[in-house]
């Protein structure tokens, strides 16, 4: 797959246009355009802002290759990212700010309930039974 191909992944992950995608990047759609039929590379400028805006490594979109962030990620957990873990990822950036915050805060709230779980010291709401 070509940087091109990988482009358009990407863009599809997110479900938007090639016009939609210059104007959040502040290219224009013909610049988009060739990028994923192969006629141009973006440039310095254009892989940073297109690794910002998808969250993904300017490795990756060079190259296909997830290096460094992802190996760290591997390490920590023991998973690599899979395709729907960069859907969820897109997604997620696609959000606003104060929503990522709500998230964010949904997650660890799923996390710490599965680790009181884990640990039997999950509350039944009758704590003052019995006293």
């Amino acid at each position: 797959m070509n940087i091109g191909a990988r482009i358009k992944e990407l863009r599809n992950l997110v479900k938007i246009s090639q016009e939609e995608l210059a104007d959040k990047i502040k290219v224009s759609r013909g610049n988009v355009g060739d990028w994923e039929r192969g006629r141009a590379k973006p440039g310095a400028e254009a892989l940073l802002l297109l690794s910002r805006f998808f969250n993904v490594s300017v490795d990756w979109i060079l190259t296909g290759e997830m290096l460094q962030n992802t190996d760290l990620f591997s390490q920590s957990c023991g998973k690599e990212i899979s395709p729907r873990d960069l859907e969820l990822l897109a997604k997620f950036h696609q959000l606003a700010p104060r929503d990522q915050i709500k998230v964010e805060g949904f997650i660890e709230g799923l996390l710490y309930s599965q680790t009181l779980s884990s640990n039997g010291k999950e509350s039944t709401g009758r704590a003052n039974e019995g006293a």
